[in-house]
Order: C-alpha cells, then sequence, then structure tokens
C-alpha cells in the first residue's frame, strides 16, 4: 500500500481521493447553508413579511377607530360617513386581521413578540368595547342634547380610548421596529450563509491547488503546462477572479481536470451574472440549472420568484395607494366647483391608467317625468351614438349598469361600440370597464374607460375604489349645490318680504296721516257750527 502510494499513479490517485473528499465535504456544507436559506426565505416570504403588513393593517385600523370615535362624539348626523364606517370598522375589519395576525403571530420565532401582538389585541378589545359603548350611548339626536352625557362620554373618549390607543400605538410600533429588524436580519443572514459558501468554494478551490502542486512535482513535464496553467486559473478563482481558460484539452485525467474547470467557470460567471440582475431589481432573469438536482439553482430561482412576487405585490399595492391620494387631491381641490372636478377626475384617471379614453356619465333627474343619463366629462371620446350626450335608462352598456348597479369588465369589445382615434386613423379598443357610481346604495352614474391594452385585476379594483370616492364626492357636491340654491331662493323671499313691509309702512304711515287730517277738518267743522249757531242765536234775540 505505501509503495502504491509512492508511486505517480498512487499519488494521482490519492491526490483525486482527496479533491473527492473536499468536494464531498463542501457540497454537504452547501447544502446544509442552502438549506437553512430555503427556510429562512420561506419564513421572510410566508411569515415575516405578511406579518409586517398585517400589523400595519392592524395599526390603520387602529388609527381610523380613533378618528372615526373622535368625529362621533363630535357630529350629530345620524349618517355621517365617519358614522357608518366605525361599526363596519369593528365588526367586519378589525376581526379578519385579528385571526390573520393570529395565526401568523403563532409562527414567529420571538416569543416576546406574540405576547406583545396578544397584549396588544386584548387592549384593542378593550377599545373596541369602549367604542361600542359610545355608538350605543350617542345614538339619536336627543342624545347629544344631553349635555351631561355628551361630558361623560367626551371624558370616556379623552381618558381612556385617546389614551390606550396611544398606548397601543407605541406597542405596534415598537413590534413594527422589532419585525422589520427581524426580516432584515434573516436578510443579512442569507447574505452571510452566501458568503459562507464563496468562502467554502474559495478553500476547496485552495486545497485542490495544493495537491495539483503536489502532483505537478511528480508527474512527467509533458504534462507541466497544462497543470500550471490548471494553478494559475484556480489561483485566480481563490481571490475572486472568473479568469478565460486557454488550455488545451487532453485525453486525460488532466484534460478532464482542464473541462471540469471550465465548467465551473462557466456556472460562476452565470450565478455571478444572475446574482448581480436579481440584486438590480431584474427579476425576470433566467437562470438554467445544471441538473434537476441543482440545489443551490433550485434556491437561487425560488429566492427570485419570492422576491418578485413580493416586489409586484408591493409595486401595485403602492401603485393604488399613490393613484387613491392623488385622486382624493383633486376631490378636495375641485369639491366647489363640479364641472372642473369630473374633467380633472377624469382626466387624470385616463392618464394613471394609460388608458386611450373614457367619459364620466351622470344621471339627470332634475325632472321626475325625464331621468335619463347624461355624459357630463369626457377625454378623448368619440362615440356617435352619444353626440347628444344623453342615454336613457338600460339603453347599452352604460344604460345597462345603471339599472343594475354593477361593474361592466369586457375584452370582447363589439365592433361598433366605440372607436378610438388616432394619428394614422382609428381602432376597436381592446379592453372596457364601465363602474357604477354608487354611494349608499345610490347610483349616482358611471365611469367607462376604453383602452388599447387589457386591463388587470388590480387596475379594476384601483377604478372601483375611485369609484367609491368618485361617488361620494359628487354627492356632497349635489347637496351643496342644492342647499345654496335653497339659500339663495330663501335670501330673495327674505329681501321680497322686506320689501313688502316696507311698503305697508309707507301706506300705514300715510293712512295715519290722512286720518289726522280729516279729524283736524271734523273738529274745525264742529267749531264753526258752534260759532254759527252763537250768531244765529245772537241774531234771533235782537
Amino acid at each position: 500500500m505505501k509503495k502504491f502510494f509512492s508511486g505517480i499513479s498512487g499519488k494521482i490517485y490519492g491526490g483525486f481521493a482527496l479533491l473527492i473528499g473536499v468536494f464531498a465535504v463542501n457540497t454537504v456544507f452547501n447544502y446544509i447553508f442552502i438549506d437553512k436559506n430555503q427556510r429562512d426565505t420561506n419564513y421572510n416570504a410566508q411569515i415575516s413579511q405578511p406579518s409586517i403588513v398585517a400589523i400595519n393593517e392592524f395599526q390603520v385600523i387602529i388609527l381610523k377607530s380613533q378618528s372615526y370615535t373622535n368625529s362621533w362624539v363630535k357630529t350629530e348626523v345620524e349618517d355621517h360617513p365617519d358614522k357608518k364606517a366605525l361599526p363596519l370598522l369593528l365588526n367586519d375589519d378589525y376581526p379578519e386581521i385579528k385571526q390573520k395576525l393570529t395565526n401568523l403571530s403563532a409562527e414567529w420565532k420571538d416569543d416576546k413578540q406574540k405576547v406583545t401582538i396578544k397584549d396588544a389585541l386584548l387592549l384593542f378589545d378593550t377599545i373596541a368595547t369602549k367604542q361600542k359603548s359610545v355608538m350605543s350611548d350617542l345614538k339619536s339626536f336627543d342624545d347629544y342634547q344631553d349635555a351631561m352625557k355628551i361630558m361623560t362620554v367626551g371624558g370616556m373618549v379623552d381618558d381612556e380610548i385617546n389614551q390606550k390607543i396611544t398606548k397601543l400605538n407605541g406597542k405596534i410600533n415598537d413590534l413594527l421596529k422589532l419585525q422589520k429588524a427581524e426580516a432584515n436580519v434573516s436578510i443579512q443572514n442569507m447574505l452571510s450563509s452566501f458568503k459562507v459558501i464563496n468562502i467554502s468554494n474559495i478553500l476547496a478551490n485552495c486545497f485542490v491547488l495544493v495537491v495539483g502542486l503536489v502532483v505537478a512535482f511528480l508527474i512527467v513535464r509533458s504534462i507541466t503546462n497544462p497543470v500550471n496553467g490548471l494553478k494559475d486559473i484556480i489561483g485566480r478563482l481563490s481571490i475572486g477572479e472568473l479568469p478565460q481558460i486557454n488550455i488545451k484539452s487532453s485525453k486525460d485525467e488532466i484534460g478532464e481536470m482542464v473541462d471540469s474547470t471550465k465548467k465551473f467557470v462557466s456556472v460562476l460567471e452565470k450565478r455571478t451574472d444572475f446574482a448581480k440582475e436579481i440584486g438590480n431589481g431584474n427579476y425576470e432573469k433566467d437562470f438554467e440549472l445544471l441538473s434537476e438536482n441543482d440545489i443551490l439553482g433550485h434556491a437561487l430561482n425560488q429566492m427570485r420568484d419570492n422576491l418578485k412576487k413580493s416586489g409586484e405585490e408591493d409595486r401595485r399595492r403602492n401603485w393604488i395607494t399613490v393613484g387613491i391620494a392623488q385622486i382624493g387631491e383633486l376631490l378636495r381641490q375641485y369639491n366647489n366647483d363640479a364641472s372642473a372636478l369630473y374633467d380633472n377626475v377624469l382626466r387624470y384617471l385616463i392618464k394613471y391608467l394609460e388608458a386611450n379614453q373614457g367619459g364620466l356619465f351622470l344621471i339627470n333627474n332634475v325632472n321626475s317625468n325625464d331621468i335619463h343619463i347624461e355624459l357630463v366629462a369626457c377625454y378623448a371620446f368619440e362615440r356617435k351614438k352619444f353626440l347628444e350626450k344623453r342615454i336613457e335608462i338600460g339603453e347599452g352598456l352604460v344604460g345597462q349598469c345603471v339599472q343594475e348597479g354593477e361593474q361592466i369588465y369586457l375584452t370582447d369589445v363589439p365592433n361598433d361600440y366605440i372607436n378610438i382615434t388616432s394619428g394614422i386613423g382609428s381602432a376597436n379598443p381592446n379592453c372596457i370597464i364601465i363602474m357604477p357610481l354608487k354611494y349608499n346604495d345610490e347610483i349616482l352614474g358611471v365611469l367607462e374607460i376604453a383602452s388599447f391594452k387589457v386591463f388587470e385585476n388590480y387596475h379594476v379594483e384601483f377604478v372601483s375604489r375611485v369609484a367609491e370616492s368618485v361617488a361620494s364626492t359628487i354627492s356632497a357636491v349635489k347637496v351643496n349645490e342644492t342647499t345654496k340654491k335653497l339659500l339663495e331662493e330663501s335670501q330673495m323671499q327674505a329681501e321680497a318680504l322686506k320689501s313688502q313691509e316696507e311698503e305697508m309702512r309707507q301706506n300705514l304711515e300715510e293712512l295715519q296721516a290722512t286720518q289726522e287730517h280729516q279729524q283736524r277738518m271734523e273738529r274745525d267743522l264742529k267749531e264753526n257750527e258752534k260759532k254759527l249757531l252763537a250768531k244765529i242765536a245772537q241774531l234771533e234775540q235782537k
């Protein structure tokens, strides 16, 4: 055995045995870290990130409930939007997010965080009970006229509800920081694991370098150059370079080593390029697996898919949030000018959706005997059958949407329905959304949007949420216009009454003056009559 290993062939076989052992150990080592990374990735995607989103949603519910409760105490109007939103928030939204947080927290690694979220939910249950008590105590208009009740309920809101919400919000903020820190630690651990894998590969390559040098001194001069070339390549790999391999392969063990090194460098280049693309946010980058058992390749692909899914969901959610916020700003900016409101909201919506044209239709019920649908705003709109801007309820898709109160989403648009005109002609759209403008179960009109591109589900969701906000604002604008009109009529009637009172006062003064004049004439006649009778009496005596 000793003689066998003292020869060149024995040393070569021994060297290869050592190499195989190193590769085996390195493979096991890599598998352990890759498996850990896979578990960390799954935990981050399925538990950590959804937990952060759910905690954010819980915090929004807490703050909204505080706002709605304060509004409940201060607002006597029974159908105020905040009064309608608070029961829905407590009875629908909160139980749903509570269940979600309960399920997610069961998988958390930190027991302290589990206790924190459990305490937070229990505290909000207490707050919700108090808020329901506020709703119960202030139900009717008479309740708001009871100063003592208002004082008691307001004190409870200030001293108990708001203080507890402040305390609860602090807990939630601390919990969010812990969750985000835990997610960051998980990501850093994954990156560290990849560094460890790279180091292990470098160490393995260093070992291969040492064995190669030993074997090089024992083999014939005919293979010295290839071995030296491999040594140089492996050395450069050990310091993180990806060199070009120009060594000619031979039909022996050395040639196999050359081929393996080329393949190894090629794999490292592909994985390096893949990692760079993922780091730059290119989640569409394809990665070719070495085989079905390419564990690192599978892990990299899974990481890419998870990051892509998470990034796409965040992008869509942020897109909807930004759009709704900007629409809300337009609604507030033009809530006193109906025409400007309709035009600006529709124009923004079409541009934000990257659609081609659209229209805003409202129900005209000024004349109860002639209720119809009217086009009040349009953007790049061309439709022959709507030149008069009037549609009967139930007529066409717009009329059908008003009649049924349900959205219409079409990707197979009739050829004669709409033509989108461009600089080179006109064509039929590929997609249409007709969304009812519904407020308090009342249909106020519809939004119609046409586009060459087909809208995705989150686009439709965005239009639906925008339609709710637009309908609410339109309802408020109509109420304001009606109130303004009634106020103007009331002022005109007051002015007319004031004018009539002034005229009556002047007539009364003239009548009094006439009566006084007549009374003076009667007194003068009576005095003259007495004087005349006296003179007659004197004449008769004479």
